[in-house]
């Protein structure tokens, strides 16, 4: 696999989630390896997991709507995303039902708030096997003062089960 333009351990990071036994959290967070996690509201009633799934692996919630927030998150290199234009993902899923997820880079500042952009409008996976890609715009001028970024798939179901096939971010110049 070649390093995604600077992704390549987050990259690896994911490919290995088909490997891991499978994992919960309950109204909390719970890392799958050193830069990827799974994060709910700690006052919701949110369950997540993650688990193997033949050639990939699988992101079960429910009672996603009991809290503020349900997401699958990885921690980026800001060097890397600001040599970028755009920051790009690519999911290959075979969904039962639909699923409708929204991907924000994250930007943290040291002394402000963070600041989340995310894509134009939620992703959205119909039933069935595809491939589909995304992206977000970078702001180099938020760059220049982060001080540390991530990329956050926030969940817009209240239940959803989400097989990945293959899961790579990448970066666009």
């Amino acid at each position: 696999m070649s390093n995604a333009f600077g992704f390549g351990d987050i990259n690896a990071q994911l490919d290995v989630l088909r490997e891991q036994p499978p994992s919960t959290v309950r109204a909390g967070h719970l890392n799958l390896g050193p830069a990827v996690w799974l994060s709910c509201d700690p006052r919701s009633k949110t369950t997540m997991s993650c688990s193997p799934a033949g050639s990939g692996f699988r992101l079960e919630w429910d009672s996603a709507d009991s809290g503020n927030w349900t997401c699958l998150g990885m921690r980026l290199p800001p060097e890397v995303v600001a040599r970028g234009r755009y920051l790009a993902l690519r999911i290959d899923t075979e969904t039962q039902e639909p699923i409708a997820f929204s991907p924000c880079l994250r930007y943290h500042f040291a002394n402000e708030p963070m600041k989340d952009v995310c894509t134009l409008n939620p992703v959205l996976l119909p039933s069935g096997r595809r491939v589909t890609f995304a992206h977000i715009p970078i702001d180099a001028d938020l760059m220049a003062r982060v001080s540390g970024s991530e990329l956050n798939f926030f969940f817009q179901s209240n239940a959803g089960v989400l097989p990945i096939m293959r899961l790579e971010i990448l970066l666009m110049c």
